[in-house]
């Protein structure tokens, strides 16, 4: 007994000690400049413009990121751009046009209007579960489009042609669809691999054959899966995904998903959170992230509740096992000195950052949050108007960040960071990240996109 005793005395000290080694380390800290040349003090229309950038995705080193142009003042302006891809191929080269939709309807009104999730995505075998002699990676993109229909744009990482297929018909869904996440996974009884998109009321699956238009074949019928709960008008939005200890997970509403694999899949609810804000406009679950389980067993999702009080979660999938990892509002309400209570934690991911010290592995978590110490921004009372992001340590520890370009005055209202990565480029200092964002909370805006430039000080 005096054994056991002895040895679990070294490991609480162990803990301990990582802890205080942890807390210890000096802080990461990065310096800022616009990377998008894009000026919200301007009325100009440009080649690159928007309202938002939504995210990014990676694909043969080079950085793609989605723009939406959603509430723009000028939006009947004939001049005035579509939903874009963007791309910025090295460091020290400007961003520029991949894909732009400016398709309009009878009336003049753009079809497309955001770019509303980017994702880069790898298939090793095709639909006939045939090994592929290279891995094809692809990049998708779901839209966000005005009226009825469903729409996924893809292109291959060797054609830079892109491909748009309707994958459901506006006589079959409600409107204002999009898909809102993407994720490549292989269903672990089948071992097909496939693509799978999540919509509004519904996840679609796609997998690569080289004899279907954009070498991607779209399955007709949607995965079966259960109605969703949480508040209404935002329940049946998935608005993530996650591989976690071999599972899939889809975050929907006020639940987490589980898929059951097999030839007849299936979706099976298996974490319902419940939700304080009753607001028509809160999605609930958001940013599901796989992560090291603390207990040194498998692996954990991190997950960004948006409501009020705001909260990150960490669900362990194996045990159903539920904690409040950081309750957000509270946090932010000591951080900024004012009551902080609703919160968009994680808009689309939580982004995985080496730390260069320790080598372990930190998160950077975007929001947008509102508290009382701001006054009104864009007709929202007590936005906050600065950018900002958490830094999640290995420990559980959180720290917070501002995102600003100080040689811009007066600073523009960032308001939101939606998506934040690693720079790809080798002409980048190590360290380096690119961040972006603006929400516009339903307000008319132009030019207020934005993506910055985070150099590691070293």
């Amino acid at each position: 007994m005096k054994k056991y005793s002895f040895a679990l005395l070294l490991l609480v000290l162990g803990i301990i000690l990582v802890v205080f080694t942890e807390a210890k380390r000096p802080s990461l800290h990065w310096t800022w400049q616009r990377s998008l040349p894009v000026d919200p003090a301007s009325m100009r229309i440009d080649q690159i413009g928007g309202t938002e950038a939504r995210a990014f995705a990676v694909m043969n080193g080079k950085l793609y990121a989605a723009i939406g142009y959603w509430m723009d003042s000028l939006q009947d302006d004939p001049h005035l751009p579509g939903a874009q891809v963007l791309v910025k191929e090295s460091a020290n080269t400007a961003w520029h046009v991949d894909l732009q939709l400016d398709q309009r309807q009878p009336n003049g009104k753009r079809t497309f209007f955001a770019i509303a999730s980017l994702a880069a995505v790898t298939f090793d075998r095709d639909i006939h579960l045939r090994t592929l002699a290279s891995p094809v990676t692809m990049l998708a993109a779901g839209v966000w489009r005005r009226g009825l229909g469903l729409d996924v744009f893809t292109r291959s990482d060797t054609d830079t042609s892109w491909h748009r297929k309707e994958i459901q018909q506006p006589d079959e869904s409600e409107q204002g669809a999009q898909v809102r996440a993407f994720i490549a996974y292989t269903d672990k009884v089948s071992g097909h691999r496939m693509l799978f998109a999540g919509a509004t009321n519904a996840i679609f699956t796609a997998e690569y054959d080289d004899q279907s238009p954009g070498h991607l074949h779209w399955n007709a019928a949607p995965e079966v899966w259960p109605g969703a709960g949480g508040p209404a008008g935002a329940r049946n939005r998935v608005l993530s995904f996650a591989e976690c200890n071999g599972k899939l997970y889809a975050t929907v509403g006020d639940g987490v998903y589980e898929r059951r694999d097999g030839m007849t899949s299936s979706w099976v609810k298996v974490l319902t959170v419940p939700i304080q804000s009753n607001g028509a406009g809160v999605s609930g679950i958001r940013g599901a992230t796989t992560v090291d389980n603390p207990s040194g067993t498998g692996q954990s999702l991190l997950l960004g509740l948006e409501d009020n009080p705001a909260k990150i979660l960490r669900f362990d999938p194996q045990t159903d096992s539920l904690l409040t990892e950081l309750n957000v509002a509270e946090f932010l309400t000591k951080q900024f000195g004012s009551h902080t209570g609703y919160a968009i934690t994680a808009y689309n991911g939580m982004a995985a950052y080496p730390d260069p010290e320790s080598g372990k592995q930190l998160y950077l978590i975007g929001f947008e949050a509102i508290s009382h110490q701001y006054p009104r921004t864009f007709g929202h009372q007590y936005l906050v108007a600065d950018a900002h992001f958490l830094i999640r340590k290995s420990t559980g520890v959180y720290e917070l960040r501002k995102i600003e370009d100080l040689s811009i005055s007066p600073a523009p209202s960032l308001v939101a960071t939606r998506t934040m990565i690693v720079s790809p480029f080798a002409d980048d200092p190590p360290g380096t990240i690119y961040a972006g964002g603006f929400d516009c909370n339903k307000n008319s805006v132009h030019n207020s996109a934005w993506i910055y430039r985070g150099v590691l000080i070293q």
